[in-house]
């Protein structure tokens, strides 16, 4: 399913939209061969950066944009761990 063929389920009449979210899991290799995941705080949760994807706006780009503004860090997405919830 993309964002742009999504249908309204019946069994659910409360949710009269579907949005698509895209999440980004930042990490890092350091020196002494550990992996770091970067997290946020979002209303005294801590989470992953994330955000609704664009109209018309790719999963890819949605990463990318949601993990600077929530965060500053500028990366690249790495297409072979995209995946769909």
């Amino acid at each position: 399913m993309t964002p742009h063929d999504a249908q309204i389920d019946p069994q659910r009449p409360i949710a009269a939209t579907t949005r698509f979210a895209a999440c980004g899991v930042v990490y890092r290799w350091t020196r002494d061969i550990a992996l770091e995941f970067l997290i946020i705080k979002k209303r005294n949760h801590w989470t992953l950066p994330k955000g609704h994807l664009l109209q018309g706006g790719s999963a890819a780009e949605a990463i990318l944009r949601e993990v600077a503004e929530e965060t500053g860090v500028r990366g690249i997405v790495c297409s072979e761990l995209l995946q769909t919830l």
